[in-house]
């Protein structure tokens, strides 16, 4: 692959046959090629119309072997869409019919109220939860996870890793 240092947005250079990389530093682009393709395309970073193409973590929450429940927020700026990933891990190690609860609550951009999932971890047998969860939630609202412990099941080790992506 060739790189190539660019000025101006869309890159004006001529595409080479192999392929290539061109960032523009003026507005923090990254335009590639596949190879024989002759066109350039939009990677990342400000197109040239102005508007982030690159999504922006605006929350996270990370703790392995959490013996304590978790919770993350996040106040909303625009009403648009937002991607919640959530990704629960249990060993096993916890006493028999014992869970960690993990609430999501956001509300909704149609003005239909706060919207609530439930995700439900066992602690007796080891998995694992992966979730993405892509949020239409009004402007100057709480996302929100907040967890917790079956009774009996305080202090079981799990592990846990969120973010809240504004989806520009």
């Amino acid at each position: 692959m060739i790189s190539y240092v660019g000025r101006v947005s869309p890159p004006t250079q001529p595409v080479p046959p192999e392929g290539a990389l061109y960032w523009d530093y003026v507005n923090g682009s990254l335009y590639g090629s596949l190879p024989g393709s002759g066109l350039w395309s939009f990677i990342a970073g400000t197109s040239a119309s102005g508007v982030p193409a690159t999504p922006v973590v605006e929350a996270r929450l990370q703790a392995v072997n959490a013996t304590v429940p978790q919770s993350l927020s996040f106040l909303t700026t625009a009403t648009q869409m937002y991607d919640l990933s959530i990704y629960l891990k249990s060993t096993g190690a916890g006493p028999g019919g014992s869970t960690y609860t993990e609430t999501v609550s956001y509300t909704a951009a149609d003005g239909t109220g706060v919207q609530t999932i439930v995700l439900v971890l066992h602690l007796d047998v080891a998995n694992v939860i992966m979730e993405t969860y892509p949020l239409l939630a009004l402007a100057n609202t709480i996302i929100s996870t907040v967890g917790g412990y079956s009774a009996g099941a305080a202090g079981t080790p799990y592990t846990i890793a969120e973010r809240i992506v504004a989806m520009t």
